[in-house]
């Protein structure tokens, strides 16, 4: 039970089952009005839910997550990513004659790598710790299920 991962999966399918209903009852709200574009905006809200949801419960084990300086960072950097994505994704319909996501998401990665740095959110230091704890085994506290 405790290898398999089960344990686990028990305990956070109540947050995937909720996270569907709030998906369900927000397509049901925006479908009709606007259409695939609603149904895009109900899927990405109801996994920002179930990202809430996570952190909530990854907080129950870990105490110190909530880093409001980084989650700050890192909401500028994703908002940088998204104006570039919505200015640029015209300009490059109009070049490629539609909007490739083999382009999109490369940019877009590159785009909230670059925000990440420049809002200091990552620095050199963090990557060197990530590259040094990569290498190593992870601690008895995160090799443990929730």
């Amino acid at each position: 039970h405790f290898g398999s991962g089960r344990s686990f999966f028990c305990r956070i399918f109540p947050l995937h089952f909720f996270d569907g209903f709030v998906n369900i009852a927000l397509n049901f709200i925006l479908v009709p009005r606007f259409g695939f574009i609603g149904a895009a905006i109900a899927a990405v809200s109801a996994e920002f839910v179930m990202l809430g949801l996570l952190i909530w419960r990854v907080r129950l084990r870990i105490s110190r997550i909530w880093d409001l300086k980084f989650i700050g960072k890192t909401a500028v950097s994703t908002a940088i990513m998204a104006a570039v994505l919505f200015v640029t994704a015209d300009y490059l319909n109009a070049l490629l004659f539609s909007k490739s996501l083999f382009v999109l998401i490369p940019l877009g990665g590159l785009v909230f790598a670059g925000g990440m740095f420049l809002t200091g959110a990552v620095d050199k230091d963090m990557l060197a710790l990530l590259q040094r704890n990569a290498t190593e085994s992870p601690p008895e506290e995160i090799t443990q299920p929730f």
